[in-house]
């Protein structure tokens, strides 16, 4: 594969007190794809990935097991990621980093990403190729 890449931004999104998360976004001449690493939902991460083609983001649980958690404070649950998603006006949103047991409930995730976003949906496994 070879990428004719216009513009790679990085941002450092300083959401936690212990740990710094990068984010980047290469823009080429198909189109955008922005990686986010562990983050909280945070406006930096929607800013940079304003209109891209593609966010690949974590989705570490469900909304309702955040609460009371520790992972409340640094990671971002399917409702969250699919607000931020529509927030920045992606096409596809890329779903990584679940909590291993969401297999087993992964349609209880979709439907709550579709809660606030109306854009495409991906569950990323291990060595996925994604085609947009």
């Amino acid at each position: 594969l070879h990428l004719s890449i216009r513009r790679q931004r990085q941002m450092c999104i300083r959401d936690r007190p212990y740990l710094d998360s990068l984010a980047y976004r290469v823009d080429y001449s198909e189109g955008s794809i922005v990686f986010s690493g562990d983050t909280k939902p945070c406006q930096a991460l929607i800013d940079l990935s304003a209109n891209a083609d593609v966010l690949v983001m974590e989705c570490i649980r469900l909304e309702n097991e955040m609460k009371n958690n520790a992972t409340s404070l640094s990671e971002t649950s399917a409702l969250q990621a699919g607000k931020m998603a529509e927030e920045a006006n992606v096409k596809l949103l890329v779903l990584t980093h679940q909590a291993h047991y969401l297999d087993s409930v992964k349609d209880d995730v979709l439907k709550e990403v579709k809660t606030n976003y109306k854009g495409g949906v991906i569950w990323a496994e291990e060595l996925m190729t994604v085609n947009f």
